[in-house]
């Protein structure tokens, strides 16, 4: 794994992807799987954060996060989406919420996303030699 500014970077999770659609559905589960639960202690440990260092921002709650995985991509972001219907933008906030409570998520459990995701990457290599 490479290290880039504000992520953990997985080299080749793309063509990891597409050998584990290869090997069956269930692979690519299992790999999906792995990547959530690798990034759910940022996920907890970014709500925390963000509840603690926010005063409160009206009636929304800013600091619920939600977790989501793309193809080449894990990813914590609000659960609040953000406001519609021409109001003022959140600007502000979101440079908040990104130097106050998710990058330093990030950092505080860059070692142990990097583990889970190797360990689960190494099992499931063990686990497809055996098909």
């Amino acid at each position: 794994m490479a290290e880039t500014t504000r992520a953990v970077r997985i080299e080749g999770l793309a063509e990891l992807r597409r050998a584990f659609a290869v090997a069956g559905n269930g692979m690519s589960k299992d790999l999906n799987a792995a990547l959530k639960s690798a990034g759910e202690p940022v996920k907890q440990t970014a709500q925390g954060l963000a509840r603690g260092s926010l005063k409160s921002a009206g009636t929304v709650d800013w600091a619920a996060m939600r977790l989501g995985i793309t193809r080449h991509t894990v990813y914590v972001a609000p659960v609040q989406r953000g406001n519609r219907g021409g109001r003022r933008k959140r600007r502000t906030l979101f440079d908040r919420l990104l130097t106050r409570a998710l990058e330093p998520a990030l950092e505080q459990n860059r070692f142990r996303v990097e583990a889970e995701v190797k360990d689960a990457v190494r099992d499931m290599g063990r686990a497809w030699e055996r098909v």
